[in-house]
């Protein structure tokens, strides 16, 4: 059997290249980070509730067209003033092929008309306040994951510290420079520190869930980005005040009170008659006496409603119909007054969580560092007991991990604002 040509196993690996090139840029792109920008921009994408709104607004634009137009005229076809004992049409002169045209017009077309606007408005305010919502969902679901991660890589880089700590109490007990307790404490202090891992690892897998609800399994499990997410600065109190006032959910409240006004506007024009006109042409095919012809008729008719008994169905339409705005503007002020409390308080938490942040950043890190350092200075020189040195870390990574939770809790107070002033991740 003669081997292989060097053309053709050229050729081969030629054919086998771009399938290999392929499967190396789809393992590339399944490590590549999950920066939160993107992940928002998966969770928008992916979100029903957005289309829905979407849809159902341009649904009603396309709606409104409708509502404002005339009805579809109306044609009259039929055999007019047959004789009973002799029907036909040429036995009496009065009876003809008759073909006519009949018109509506309604009272208040333009008001329809407003109202299916209004509700193309409300749907399409909603769908702007769900993709904002999406997007605070989706930023507090990515920040506690990113949470989770960092505490679980914290606590592990403590854990050679503290197994450190079990073998210095094994060799002080040994040398009888420290009891057995101190070996139990920092055995017990170890012990802890995994049972811990295993809990941040339990939070971990529930803040995966909750992302992968928002932008899938597959991206949940992809590696998040390393760099903290820089979100968007809030504006100053007095510009978030002002911008509060163009949030979606006012949009859309206000939009269901333009609806309200408009049903209003149509019981209104329940008072004022529908009219039609019908115009018709009549062929006769009867004969005078002489044998002349019968001439054709042409009619006109102009119809009109009476409403003479406005008690019984326009007045309590138009009653109704003022209470449905009344109501509609009352849900409006509660909404407006219900954002504004979350504004000031979310604003108030998140400059008290920004004290704190720095606070931990320029004095209790560095002190908590400076303590473990010392302590461990002077356990070697023999001057403090083990005691201290364990308690020194155990204090520095408390202090480090409570600096973590309150710079994420900051973030998601961030991200709040952002839902209620407009604004993204940078």
């Amino acid at each position: 059997m003669e081997p292989t040509s060097l053309p053709s196993r050229c050729s081969g690996l030629l054919r086998l290249l771009p399938g290999a090139l392929l499967l190396g840029a789809g393992v590339a792109s399944a490590a590549q980070p999950l920066a939160l920008g993107e992940a928002e921009r998966i969770a928008v994408e992916q979100a029903p509730a957005i289309e829905g709104f979407r849809s159902r607004a341009e649904g009603a634009r396309q709606a409104a067209y409708a509502a404002g137009a005339l009805p579809d005229p109306e044609l009259t076809l039929g055999a007019m003033a047959l004789p009973i004992d002799d029907p036909g049409l040429d036995t009496d002169p009065m009876s003809r092929l008759e073909v006519g045209l009949r018109q509506r017009f309604p009272a208040g077309r333009g008001a329809a008309r407003e109202r299916v606007e209004a509700q193309a408005e409300t749907a399409a305010a909603q769908a702007e306040e769900a993709a904002r919502a999406v997007r605070r969902q989706t930023r507090k679901a990515y920040l506690e994951l990113l949470h989770r991660q960092r505490a679980i890589a914290l606590l592990r880089e403590s854990r050679s510290r503290f197994e450190a700590l079990v073998e210095a109490a094994e060799r002080e007990v040994a040398a009888d420079r420290a009891s057995r307790q101190d070996r139990l404490q920092a055995i017990l202090e170890l012990e802890r520190l995994e049972d811990r891992i295993d809990r941040e690892r339990i939070a971990l897998d529930d803040a995966r869930a909750r992302l992968a609800r928002w932008i899938g399994e597959a991206a949940a499990r992809r590696p998040l980005a390393q760099r903290t997410p820089e979100l968007a600065p809030p504006p100053k109190p007095a510009a978030a005040a002002e911008r509060l006032a163009a949030h979606p959910r006012l949009a859309a409240e206000e939009a269901r009170v333009g609806i309200g006004q408009a049903r209003l506007r149509e019981a209104r024009a329940g008072y004022r008659p529908d009219w039609g006109i019908e115009v018709s042409y009549g062929h006769r095919r009867a004969e005078r006496m002489d044998g002349s012809a019968v001439p054709d008729l042409f009619s006109v008719m102009v119809s009109m409603q009476l409403p003479l008994f406005p008690g019984n169905r326009q007045d309590r339409d138009v009653a109704a119909g003022q209470r449905r705005v009344a109501a509609a503007q009352a849900e409006r002020r509660e909404a407006r007054l219900e954002l504004r409390r979350d504004l000031e308080a979310t604003y108030a938490r998140w400059e008290r969580l920004g004290q704190r942040q720095e606070r931990y950043e320029k004095r209790l890190i560095p002190l908590a560092t400076d303590n473990a350092e010392a302590a461990l200075a002077a356990y070697r020189a023999d001057t403090v007991a083990f005691t201290a040195l364990q308690q020194a870390r155990v204090a520095a990574l408390e202090i480090r991990l409570s600096a973590l939770r309150v710079e994420i809790q900051r973030l998601k107070a961030q991200a709040e604002l952002l839902y209620l002033t407009g604004g993204g991740s940078s």
